[in-house]
């Protein structure tokens, strides 16, 4: 094609870059979009973390839920990436490796709670169409769960 000839070549080069990655010890994959970066040259931005417990994520979440507080967290003290927009959090990260050239780790379990988090949005918001390939009663049903060690409010809850 006449046209892509007459790109410079820093242009045909990325057009024809062929993504490198590597395969981590945890089974994760790193991707490396861009051919202009050194790969021991790259620096990676740390993005800022917040309590989940004190995060604008869960706040949401009990609000929408109707939920006034948490009975049980596996880690009290867990960690996540503050988020400061709208936008799926994968997604997110996948857009800054690839506009910023930033390598990304992947692992498959990243992949398999995507495609489960997919099929559970999709369940939910046409939970009346398929309610029939997933329960065989009619109406709502009870569930009632007993838990002896279970102490309502404690933080030593599982």
């Amino acid at each position: 094609n006449m046209l892509f000839e007459a790109l410079p070549k820093p242009f045909k080069d990325l057009y024809n870059h062929k993504c490198k990655y590597h395969v981590n010890d945890d089974n994760s994959i790193t991707f490396y979009p861009s051919p202009f970066l050194k790969n021991d040259k790259i620096v990676t931005e740390k993005l800022d973390k917040e309590l989940l417990t004190d995060s604008k994520q869960l706040k949401y979440f009990k609000e929408k839920l109707n939920i006034s507080e948490l009975e049980s967290v596996d880690d009290w003290n867990c960690n996540i990436i503050k988020k400061s927009d709208n936008y799926h959090g994968f997604i997110r990260a996948i857009e800054i490796a690839f506009f910023q050239h930033y390598p990304i780790s992947i692992k498959p379990s990243d992949l398999w709670l995507l495609i489960l988090q997919g099929i559970a949005f999709h369940v939910n918001k046409h939970s009346e169409k398929l309610r029939d390939k997933y329960v065989y009663h009619k109406n709502k049903k009870s569930l009632e769960v007993i838990r002896q060690d279970f102490i309502k409010g404690s933080k030593k809850n599982d």
